[in-house]
This record gives structure tokens, C-alpha cells and sequence, in this order.
């Protein structure tokens, strides 16, 4: 299958889930996953809300359940 070239200037959602899973490690993409399907929802749409954050050594936040989570690059989550 393949897909009709975009005409909009927005990326694509998988050409931004592909650009920002290279800054992520394999720990911090693991625990998003398990947390997306803690509440049943596609990893990507729960990868294409991760924000970069500054100062905390490449950590990453996401909003999940009402709250901000932040994934330390070992996977190490909280709130």
C-alpha cells in the first residue's frame, strides 16, 4: 500500500513519530508503550505528545491520565 504524498505543509504524523524516537532511548519508547496500553491506547498517539524538556538530561515529558509524566532516559517514570 502506499500513500498519497502529503500537500500540506504539516509533517506527517509518522514523519514526526520517525524524527523524534532517535532522541528517545529504547527505555524511555518502552515505558511510554507500557503506558499507553495500560489505557488501551495506540503507542503512537501517546509517542506523538512527548515533549523534550531542558535541563534534566534528556528526559521527556507526556501528558497521560491528567497528569504530566516524566521519563528519565532509563525509563524511570513519575509525576
Amino acid at each position: 500500500m502506499t500513500r498519497e504524498p502529503s500537500t500540506t505543509s504539516e509533517p506527517s504524523r509518522e514523519a514526526f513519530v520517525e524524527r523524534l524516537i532517535p532522541a528517545m532511548t529504547f527505555e524511555q519508547i518502552d515505558s511510554i508503550a507500557r503506558k499507553a496500553h495500560r489505557i488501551g491506547m495506540p503507542v503512537e498517539d501517546l509517542i506523538v505528545k512527548v515533549q523534550a524538556t531542558i535541563g534534566c538530561d534528556g528526559a521527556v515529558t507526556v501528558p497521560w491520565c491528567g497528569m504530566w509524566l516524566l521519563v528519565e532516559r532509563d525509563g524511570y517514570t513519575h509525576s
